[in-house]
């Protein structure tokens, strides 16, 4: 973990913790991909939320945004800042205390899996920032992330939301 210096006259230091996590999903990136849209994300992730803000189609696009609020981080606005369909798609989030880039890189591994690596980077914005770094370490962040790799696959492999 790299730690930068803070020009102010406060003694805050900024932190950074990135990690990142590969999944298997037995479907390629055309059926998938759609899925990682904050509208979507209502058919396969049992309790999601989220105030979307700006869409010109209502779904994900280059430029979508929309706010959650969930632990640790709070209230967030996201911001998808890279769309290429069915190859990659990065949000960047913000909120008072860090901001979190999200990239997912995507690749078919023939006609019925594809791989999805995802990598998030946490920078913290003050020291509320840096005990949420400090408590989302990457077996965190890893946990989560396979979480998510669980409910995808069973919307995937089922039609259905699993219920937690």
């Amino acid at each position: 973990m790299m730690i930068k210096k803070n020009t102010n006259k406060e003694s805050f230091n900024s932190q950074k913790n990135k990690s990142s996590y590969t999944m298997e999903i037995s479907a390629p990136t055309s059926i998938v991909f759609p899925l990682l849209c904050p509208i979507r994300e209502y058919e396969w992730i049992d309790g999601w939320k989220c105030d979307l803000i700006y869409s010109d189609s209502g779904v994900a696009e280059d430029l979508c945004v929309f706010k959650t609020n969930t632990p640790p981080f709070g209230e967030e606005t996201w911001v998808c800042t890279r769309y290429e369909l069915n190859k990659a798609i990065r949000y960047t989030r913000f909120s008072n205390n860090v901001i979190v880039v999200t990239d997912i890189e995507l690749s078919d591994n023939d006609d019925s899996k594809s791989f999805w690596t995802w990598t998030l980077s946490v920078l913290s914005m003050n020291e509320t920032g840096n005990s949420i770094i400090n408590s989302f370490t990457p077996d965190v962040m890893h946990d989560k992330l396979k979480g998510l790799e669980v409910l995808l696959e069973h919307f995937i492999t089922t039609g259905q939301k699993r219920i937690k």
